[in-house]
């Protein structure tokens, strides 16, 4: 079985305050995009899960989302006999706060349900991937949808408009763990609450620049102190006309908004000439496909 996994990119991203355990609690918008990573699926019968990863950089053991998802689901299974092979191509930025990891994890939850003929309903899948991280519910599904709480509760929304989007990935990784761990240094006063479905679903109706103004992410403080080039592939977006540019989850992923597509192709060409790698992105309405 081949499945493609979608990114994620945080339109907005609202801290709104911490648990007691340390898990951060978020308000954030949260939209599906057309970077992809593609993993494929073949049951091993000698019960080992065995993960085959086309990029060096890419841990392939219980450092690996997706090794750990294809774990946790057979532990959840209680046949210890069940085995794959997984064989991940990468083409979501690594470490690049668009939640490739998750994604990972959630087409190895959503494939290996199938493959070793577990029937379990998506509440079942939906607790499984809170367990492996705040995003990997979210993957299960994409599309567009508001995240709050550590990850699991999500209300579904229809885009009310075209997205017209530009990423730059400024080629650095971001720890996750590092980001939050500086962000509660800095800012240790819990962020206002987040933008409200109607208020933001509202702006997107009326257009690119109503939607541009309410585009934030409360960890961009902290990723600009560990990565400058935030700020600067920021910076680059402003200066070739994006009507916005704010980073995606914890970094260092930078997009910006566009009119519309023809405009989002015109500063693609301004931003390579200015020595970026820039790419035009689509919003998704899933977050897997076969």
């Amino acid at each position: 079985m081949r499945v493609r996994a979608y990114g994620k990119l945080n339109l907005t991203l609202h801290v709104t305050g911490r648990r007691d355990d340390g898990y951060h609690l978020l308000h954030s918008w949260v939209q599906s995009v057309d970077v992809f990573d593609e993993l494929d699926f073949t049951v091993n019968t000698s019960g080992e899960t065995v993960l085959e990863v086309q990029d060096d950089s890419v841990p392939a053991g219980p450092a690996n989302l997706a090794w750990r998802a294809a774990e946790a689901l057979r532990r959840r299974s209680g046949r210890p006999d069940l085995g794959v092979r997984i064989r991940l191509r990468k083409g979501i930025p690594v470490a690049g706060g668009m939640g490739g990891g998750s994604a990972d994890a959630a087409a190895t939850l959503y494939a290996l349900n199938r493959l070793w003929d577990l029937d379990l309903d998506p509440l079942d899948l939906k607790r499984l991937a809170l367990e492996l991280g705040a995003d990997v519910p979210f993957c299960l599904t994409g599309g567009l949808a508001l995240m709050e709480g550590i990850g699991e509760r999500l209300t579904p929304a229809d885009p009310p408009g075209p997205l017209p989007l530009v990423v730059i990935n400024p080629e650095a990784r971001l720890s996750t763990a590092d980001v939050y761990r500086l962000y509660d240094h800095l800012a240790p006063a819990p962020s206002p609450a987040g933008i409200d479905a109607g208020q933001f679903l509202a702006a997107w109706r009326k257009g690119p620049q109503e939607l541009a103004v309410l585009l934030h992410n409360d960890l961009e403080m902290a990723a600009v102190r560990l990565c400058p080039k935030v700020e600067r592939a920021k910076a680059a977006l402003r200066r070739a006309g994006a009507l916005a540019a704010v980073m995606s989850g914890s970094g260092p992923t930078v997009f910006g908004l566009a009119r519309d597509d023809h405009h989002a192709r015109w500063l693609c060409q301004v931003l390579r000439q200015d020595g970026w790698n820039p790419r035009a992105v689509r919003a998704r309405i899933s977050g897997l496909e076969e």
